[in-house]
């Protein structure tokens, strides 16, 4: 487990700019409220599942709490980190561990930065 959450750790910068490309490409930061983010985030918690984490966010775009643009690339990043987790993790048990574990990190990050560039374009209006 010790190795694989430092597997993890040598990912993080790369998770960090996965995370802020989206926030900067969709300008998503001009189009929800921070709730709508931390929404995302708190239903990662509290799953196990990253196939229910992808129809919560098919949800959300269903109920246009958030662009589908930025749904459907956020989706697409989910999905692309069970690649990293392969990568990092041997038995499927592990990999999937591995995924979910990336998958909060990488929206977690990605809520940080949403906040951070929320605060910065709201303050120049």
């Amino acid at each position: 487990m010790i190795d694989l959450k430092h597997k993890i750790d040598e990912r993080l910068d790369e998770l960090i700019e996965m995370a802020k490309e989206l926030v900067e490409n969709t300008g998503i930061y001009e189009k929800v409220e921070e709730s709508q983010i931390r929404n995302i985030l708190n239903m990662a918690s509290a799953v196990d599942s990253v196939k229910v984490l992808e129809i919560f966010i098919q949800y959300q775009m269903g109920r246009r709490r958030i662009p589908k643009e930025f749904g459907d690339k956020l989706v697409e990043n989910v999905l692309d980190l069970e690649e990293w987790a392969k990568g990092i993790a041997d038995d499927e048990s592990q990999r999937r561990q591995a995924w979910l574990h990336l998958v909060r990190l990488y929206l977690g990050y990605l809520n940080m930065y949403f906040v951070y560039k929320r605060k910065i374009w709201r303050d120049k209006e």
